[in-house]
């Protein structure tokens, strides 16, 4: 704790900024990448009500493998994409609290 300016642990930053990546020369331009971290699998494609949804293997919590939640994101292009809030997370008392690891989705009208 002492080696912290003023002896004060920093609180961790878990804001998701795309930003940060702005000019990044070897970041995907067209190809869909999560706001920050660990991503993997792209799940679930699905086009609903004239938008395209895409739900992806994230964690969160930094670039590494566990803690495995889907992360949610929708475009009307394919191109440009818009982060939303993360679709389903591994919850301590599931049967695997490490992550949720696989998926799909599916419209049904009805």
């Amino acid at each position: 704790m002492q080696t912290f300016a003023g002896g004060t642990t920093p609180k961790a930053q878990m804001e998701m900024d795309r930003s940060r990546y702005d000019g990044d020369r070897y970041r995907p331009g067209y190809h869909f990448t999560a706001p920050n971290h660990w991503m993997n699998e792209p799940h679930a494609p699905i086009q609903y009500k004239g938008k395209y949804h895409l739900f992806y293997q994230h964690n969160s919590h930094g670039p590494y493998w566990h803690n495995i939640a889907w992360g949610h994101a929708v475009s009307e292009d394919l191109v440009h994409w818009r982060d939303l809030p993360v679709a389903l997370a591994p919850t301590e008392d599931s049967v695997a609290p490490d992550g949720v690891w696989s998926g799909d989705a599916a419209y049904d009208e009805n």
